[in-house]
């Protein structure tokens, strides 16, 4: 009988340990419940950023679960006794989704060497900003307590932007490792954001479905090609065709562009003017002048910009209905920074590609960052598209994507005169 009331005494000061810490820890039980959805736009988790200084203390190792105010064995610094495997909370997490009927890319083929995750509307990540671990008893963890504050950021790929951000706390107490109330920590956080109906809102839009539609909504922009003033001639008439692109300063880096009406219109990549509102232009003539970024889409990589004037020499609109794999195609541009502006290079299409609902020319012309946003061009002498995107590996060279005019003119609304 006396065994049995010392046994119950031990509990009993161990429930009430729990209950009168100075920092209050739940253990699960009492976390508000996550919002399960249908239907939700493709989401991945990136990553888990630990913003904690190496070195700081995040909580001790004590004689006994009761005794708060002494017998302190070891002091816990980050990340000599404690750390978290980022990997392991990012699988957590994606795991977590998919259990509330997230559609989750990135997840379930991992295992078999393949990650869908870069096909997601919606990345999710997590900034873990503050945390304490404290560990109760002498022979082992026998009872552990653990507090996280995590900043919750949702990035809505296809708008290029963060459409959520809010700070969950998480906390937890286990009677085992202390891996376990690490992860149910983490857990609490993550369960606490998943029953907000804000972000559930959120990730129920389709970014994707939206940009798919929105071109038929945006306002369409006239530009005229039939103007008096001379235009490009075909290939062979090289300096014609200089005339007409531009080299575009962005803070550090250059870019390339591509007139394409007499009054001020020009064609460029998305990447090249992101961020900016106005943007340096060089002609070929040498003079620089101010340009205005009307119009961007991200996803398809293009860009509308506006240089006030009048006179400009253009690019004549090409058709890459009529175009076929194996025909020669030309690229001018910056390779390599201004030094190398209007550099032309030459190549063949190398076929046409449709990915993830964007279309694109494939290319094997030579073309290098400073090409980004020049024009592609056919051998008569129009412009079929813009220059995107270059595919950069080991044993890889050659693969280069280009958006076609059309792809360009519906994205960006214009109607050609």
């Amino acid at each position: 009988m006396k065994r049995y009331l010392y046994f119950i005494i031990i509990m009993v000061l161990c429930v009430l340990s729990a209950c009168t810490s100075n920092r209050s820890v739940s253990n699960l039980v009492n976390e508000p419940s996550p919002i399960r959805i249908e239907n939700s736009a493709s989401i991945t988790f990136t990553n888990l950023i630990i913003r904690i200084d190496p070195g700081t203390t995040i909580g001790f190792k004590y004689r006994s679960h009761y005794d708060y105010a002494g017998d302190i064995l070891e002091e816990y610094r980050w990340v000599s006794n404690i750390s978290i495997a980022a990997e392991d909370y990012k699988i957590l997490a994606l795991e977590t989704l998919h259990t509330y009927g997230y559609n989750v890319l990135g997840g379930n083929d991992i295992l078999f060497g393949r990650n869908e995750g870069a096909k997601a509307e919606y990345q999710l990540g997590a900034l873990l900003t503050d945390m304490y671990f404290n560990s109760y008893g002498k022979d082992g963890y026998r009872y552990n307590e653990c507090f996280m504050s995590i900043e919750w950021q949702l990035f809505d790929v296809y708008n290029n932007s963060i459409v959520y951000k809010k700070v969950y706390n998480g906390d937890a107490s286990v009677i085992s490792g202390s891996g376990d109330v690490l992860r149910q920590a983490y857990l609490s956080s993550l369960y606490r954001l998943l029953s907000d109906s804000d972000f559930a809102r959120i990730v129920s839009i389709s970014p994707k479905k939206n940009w798919l539609e929105s071109s038929s909504y945006v306002k369409k922009i006239s530009i005229k090609q039939n103007s008096s003033v001379n235009q490009s001639e075909a290939v062979h008439d090289i300096e014609s065709l200089k005339n007409t692109v531009i080299v575009i300063q962005s803070g550090n880096s250059l870019g390339s562009g591509v007139m394409v009406s007499d009054d001020g219109w020009a064609l460029t990549a998305a990447h090249v003017v992101s961020g900016l509102d106005k943007i340096r232009v060089k002609l070929h003539s040498g003079l620089q002048l101010f340009a205005t970024v009307e119009r961007i889409d991200e996803q398809q990589d293009v860009a509308l910009i506006k240089i006030e004037g009048l006179g400009f020499p253009f690019m004549t609109i090409g058709d890459t209905s009529v175009s076929k794999i194996g025909e020669v195609i030309y690229a001018i541009g910056s390779p390599m920074g201004e030094s190398l502006s209007y550099s032309l290079t030459k190549g063949v299409i190398s076929g046409f590609r449709d990915i993830d609902d964007k279309k694109y020319i494939q290319i094997d012309a030579s073309v290098n960052p400073g090409n980004s946003g020049g024009p592609l061009i056919s051998e008569d002498g129009r412009l079929i598209g813009i220059v995107s995107q270059k595919i950069v590996g080991l044993a890889i060279e050659g693969i280069s994507f280009c958006v076609p005019i059309e792809a360009l003119s519906e994205r960006l609304s214009i109607i050609w005169e």
